[in-house]
């Protein structure tokens, strides 16, 4: 309450005394007290730094978790019906080659994202 009362008498203080009260409260309800910061602050990032924070946004979601792991399942079930005419016969060696670089790639933009 006191740094309303603070505020108050500070704005009265500027205000000529020819004012009648409705003008005084019109002029208090309009004067901006506080900044949005989130969206002050996003003016200021690089596309860099927007990217790591869509594709963190992204990598951390329950859409990611269940698609990737259906790439992964079909990725397996389609190379084990196919036997010996597979991409990727069975130790899957190719999908553990895909798997380290997507590892690879998303740690940085991930721990990017979470450096600010």
């Amino acid at each position: 309450m006191k740094d309303k009362n603070a505020l108050i008498r500070e704005i009265v203080k500027d205000i000529k005394h020819d004012m009648t009260d409705e003008e005084i409260l019109s002029l208090l309800v309009s004067s901006k007290i506080s900044v949005d910061t989130e969206k002050e602050s996003k003016k200021r990032y690089t596309f860099g730094q927007r990217a790591a924070d869509k594709i963190a946004k992204f990598a951390g979601s329950w859409a990611f978790i269940f698609s990737f792991v259906g790439v992964l399942v079909l990725w397996m079930v389609v190379n084990a019906l196919l036997m010996s005419k597979a991409f990727d016969p069975y130790p899957f060696i190719l999908l553990n080659l895909v798997l380290s670089c997507v590892a690879a790639i998303q740690a940085p933009l991930i721990m990017m994202s979470q450096n600010r």
